[in-house]
């Protein structure tokens, strides 16, 4: 194990002794590695024991930053490049089975390019998130995704 992934267990694993309302596993991913070295999904214990790799990302792209859960088990998050036209992808994954599948695509102009950071969940339930490139000048967007229904709608281009 790299001392930089040593260093953002030792940082998850305050957060999670400091708030007891967490589970006890934690669930994160990488940018490389896995069986394609373009990232995987993992989970441990809090005490970062039992670390398993659970998906290993192959033709969706690499992902970027983290997911957001929505539910219980159940995580969004964003993949740079990847899939078909190589613009990049809002996923789900499903813990307890482990599934991950494609919620929406983006296109480029019309919904940006190049998922950005991880999307944020506001009071309202619904997710905040950016591209870095695609919209109309290709500087990237501002999004509104609702994990309830899976509807995306740009607010700013």
């Amino acid at each position: 194990m790299t001392n930089t992934l040593k260093f953002i267990i030792l940082i998850l694993i305050a957060g999670i002794i400091s708030n007891p309302l967490y589970a006890q596993e934690i669930w994160g991913l990488t940018k490389y590695g896995g069986a394609y070295n373009k990232g995987v999904i993992f989970r441990m214990n809090a005490d970062a024991s039992n670390q398993e790799v659970v998906f290993s990302f192959e033709n969706i792209g690499m992902p970027e930053s983290g997911m957001t859960e929505f539910k219980e088990g159940i995580f969004y998050g964003m993949t740079s490049t990847g899939w078909k036209p190589g613009n990049g992808i809002i996923y789900r994954f499903e813990s307890a089975d482990g599934g991950l599948s494609k919620v929406m695509e983006f296109d480029g102009i019309n919904k940006g390019k190049d998922g950005a950071g991880a999307m944020i969940q506001t009071s309202n339930g619904k997710f905040y998130g950016m591209t870095i490139t695609g919209g109309i000048h290709d500087k990237g967007v501002l999004f509104e995704f609702d994990p309830s229904d899976e509807t995306y709608n740009k607010k700013i281009d």
